[in-house]
């Protein structure tokens, strides 16, 4: 990896601080804790579980990583509860955490749970009713939300970030501010072109609901709109959680004539609250906002030094595969966001470029304040601008890495690259 064409950042002690203090409130004092963990796998197919949602008595907080892992830092005696829409919440001692946890899939035909039949059109009417209310209700709560990204050109990761950001999280996530953050990239070349992702972040802010009118044409197409029928084919089936609660799955299925944006979805809906529980879908006639970089035009200063910049050329309307998963939490009395993860994959210059990212909601929000991340921001810039604080970043993992991203960080860790801005 060149480190040609390196602006290095100046480290920030206001960013320092502000993400100090994140980590102190939300993860509690570090003090005489350990750090403890397992990877989670069902125990009928022994597949790894993703995305389970991990809690400990001493309110910590993870969820596992793509590939069923998680590590936490806590106390040996806190308790550590273990949830996963589907399947039997597990509760277990930090201190007797084995190497490989299953979890007990629930089992859906209950005897004593007799299912009526659903009046479908009703029931997302009702339920589009009561999210809409949520999203007013509780439109000003804030949460302090972990971000993590990692893209690829093939088989080649040529950028990692990592970042801290505040937003709203009633049901959805919106108005993102960065508090703090790392990233770094390969600089590409005549041999190796990478498409760069500057703005990726913006796809963790899904709609679910909108306004009671007709969808706005510009709009993407989301399922809970009032008059939803219009776009989409809908069918249900039930599943049941660990306490017997009916959980009705919605598919919103896009109609073939549909030819503008529109995201695909099921959701997981509690049929007596009406609360969604999970969301998981993909996005239909999506493009991607990406880029290359060219080179400026050799300049000469004052002096007769010559020195040539670099800034990224963006490439509009390339369709892009993107698909996501959404998982709720109601630890503060109403729907929020818990994660979002997201995965997308497109081709570009002969070549197939993959992100995945994820973003995790670790507590209550910062009054602190962050950069406002606009939809078309560089989230590279804006970590520049508040400065890169190695220390912190190698005692804050949040969501345990899997084993390709330990390696990519340690990598550009290695290369000194984290916190450049033209790596």
């Amino acid at each position: 990896m060149s480190t040609s064409h390196r602006k290095a950042n100046k480290p920030s002690l206001h960013a320092s601080g502000i993400i100090l203090v994140l980590a102190i409130l939300a993860h509690g004092s570090t003090m005489a804790q350990s750090r403890f963990e397992t990877v989670v796998i069902d125990s009928e197919t022994g597949l790894p579980l993703p995305y389970v949602s991990v809690r400990s008595s001493g309110h910590d907080a993870t969820i596992t990583n793509g590939e069923g892992a998680f590590r936490i830092k806590c106390q040996p005696d806190d308790r550590l509860q273990m949830s996963f829409v589907g399947y039997k919440r597990l509760e277990v001692m930090a201190s007797a955490l084995k190497a490989v946890t299953l979890l007990e899939p629930v089992q859906n035909m209950l005897p004593e749970v007799v299912v009526k039949p659903l009046k479908l059109h009703d029931f997302i009417r009702r339920t589009y009713k009561e999210t809409l209310r949520q999203t007013k209700e509780y439109a000003d709560s804030t949460s302090t939300f972990f971000y993590r990204q990692i893209s690829y050109r093939d088989t080649t990761c040529n950028e990692f970030a990592e970042a801290f950001l505040s937003g709203l999280s009633a049901v959805e996530l919106k108005k993102l501010t960065l508090l703090t953050g790392r990233y770094a990239a390969i600089m590409p070349d005549s041999i190796d072109p990478y498409a760069y992702y500057r703005n990726y972040y913006t796809f963790s802010q899904l709609e679910l609901v909108g306004k009671k009118r007709e969808h706005h044409p510009d709009d993407t197409i989301i399922p809970l709109l009032y008059y939803y029928g219009n776009y989409y084919d809908t069918r249900y089936s039930y599943i049941f959680d660990d306490q017997g609660r009916s959980i009705v799955m919605v598919t919103f299925t896009p109609k073939p004539s549909i030819r503008r944006p529109i995201l695909a979805a099921t959701l997981y809906i509690d049929e007596q609250t009406l609360h969604i529980r999970k969301v998981v879908g993909h996005g239909v006639n999506f493009f991607i906002r990406t880029g290359t970089w060219k080179k400026d035009d050799v300049e000469e200063d004052a002096a007769g030094a010559k020195e040539a910049d670099s800034h990224p050329y963006f490439t509009w309307i390339i369709p892009t595969d993107f698909d996501f998963v959404v998982n709720m939490t109601e630890r503060r009395g109403f729907t929020e966001v818990e994660s979002i993860h997201v995965a997308t994959k497109h081709d570009f210059s002969n070549h197939t470029i993959a992100t995945r990212s994820m973003i995790f909601n670790v507590g209550d929000g910062s009054k602190e304040s962050g950069l406002h991340m606009v939809f078309y921001g560089n989230l590279h810039r804006m970590i520049e601008q508040k400065g890169y604080d190695p220390t912190f970043w190698e005692e804050n993992e949040v969501v345990c890495r899997t084993p390709t991203e330990q390696h990519v960080a340690e990598l550009f860790a290695n290369a000194n690259l984290f916190g450049s801005y033209e790596p």
